[in-house]
């Protein structure tokens, strides 16, 4: 581990050691408003400069993307609510946009933690897929007018802006053509409808109606759209493989914990042997995982099949996700899903990650899509 990723990492532990206790994440919970995403500490984020991890230096930010998703991997064993992860997808599409002053003055004030911006790409009719866009962009007078529906926006409500994908036909066009458009969230037409998560985050609808935007929000088009489109899908995938990581070992710790000190019939039931082959397949599990993400990571930074690398990894990810929150709350008995116990919240945090970056269904096919289509 490089040094710089190590210092990193021990600053997320000292975040989660000192201010992030299950407890004060209870009371996180209690304190925000109805259906609203959790941003207590996004100021302290800032301070630690997490919210320009992962962009160039050059662009105002340090690290790059191993060490954003190593972060996020610590974070995820304390399960935050801030939608950091959110704001850094976005941001990795700002930096994409160097040749927008308009994107570039927003991605340093987002890095400061002045402002927000969550990228809201996926639409219904695609499932987890960013695929074809319905939202349309036309020309106005006052430059384009934008008209769609965006769908399970992760942190949608926590942003100061959106990066919106459409699809822009004037008359003189053949076809229509893809394009990212950075709006701002107090435009005229933006609703918002909050649906509460399983692990008490929020995904939202965001519908556009006829909202007018300037020529520069336009900040890319045509085929540097369409990648950076597949860019965020896989950067989506890896960020909630990265959470799920960091809960997958937390989860693991815990359970084993409480096999020591919970007691049946006069012994820790961690002695019985039915239970110590669950937590072998656990560890298993969460070795696999662990092998998997750190391909992951390297399919970023060498740029070479990334998508195929990425679904392949999200597959196993997903599936170990799975078998360590079911054996969890297997061997924690009743309690494991009371909303006292914090196995539970772990147990429901790794179940709705598996459907944040595309669960192992959809990772499975779209594996076997690329895959075919290489050897072709």
């Amino acid at each position: 581990m490089k040094e710089e990723t190590r210092l990193l990492v021990e600053s997320g532990e000292r975040f989660l050691t000192t201010n992030y206790s299950f407890e004060n994440r209870r009371d996180l919970l209690k304190a925000r408003a109805k259906n609203q995403t959790v941003v207590h500490n996004w100021d302290t984020f800032a301070q630690l400069g997490w919210t320009g991890l992962g962009i160039p230096e050059e662009q105002g930010g340090f690290g790059d993307l191993s060490d954003m998703f190593e972060l996020l991997r610590v974070l995820g064993e304390g399960l935050i609510l801030e939608p950091l992860s959110s704001s850094l997808i976005a941001s990795q599409l700002l930096s994409l946009c160097s040749e927008s002053t308009f994107a570039s003055d927003t991605l340093t004030r987002t890095i400061a933690g002045e402002s927000r911006v969550i990228s809201a790409i996926t639409e219904s009719i695609n499932g987890f897929s960013s695929g074809e866009s319905i939202t349309r962009a036309v020309d106005c007078e006052d430059g384009f007018e934008v008209s769609g529906e965006k769908n399970l926006i992760l942190d949608g409500d926590s942003a100061s802006s959106l990066i919106v994908s459409a699809l822009y036909q004037n008359p003189d066009m053949e076809s229509a053509q893809i394009g990212l458009y950075l709006i701002d969230c107090e435009s005229d037409g933006i609703s918002m409808k909050n649906s509460d998560t399983t692990d008490d985050r929020q995904l939202v609808n965001i519908r556009f109606d006829h909202v007018v935007l300037p020529r520069e929000s336009l900040v890319l088009k045509n085929g540097a759209a369409v990648n950076a489109i597949e860019f965020e899908e896989n950067l989506r995938a890896a960020c909630a493989s990265a959470d799920a990581l960091g809960a997958m070992q937390s989860l693991l710790f815990r359970t084993v914990e409480y096999s020591k000190d919970r007691k049946q019939f006069g012994k820790a039931i961690g002695s019985f042997q039915v239970l110590q082959h669950k937590m072998a397949d656990m560890f298993m599990a969460l070795e696999r995982a662990k092998s998997m993400f750190t391909m992951m990571c390297e399919a970023f930074t060498l740029s070479a099949d990334t998508s195929r690398m990425v679904s392949m990894a999200r597959v196993e990810i997903c599936d170990s996700a799975r078998l360590i929150g079911q054996h969890a709350v297997q061997i924690h008995g009743g309690i494991g899903i009371s909303d006292e116990l914090a196995a539970a919240h772990y147990f429901k945090r790794l179940t709705a990650s598996q459907y944040y970056g595309g669960d192992s269904m959809y990772h499975l096919g779209r594996y076997l899509s690329l895959r075919s289509s290489s050897i072709d």
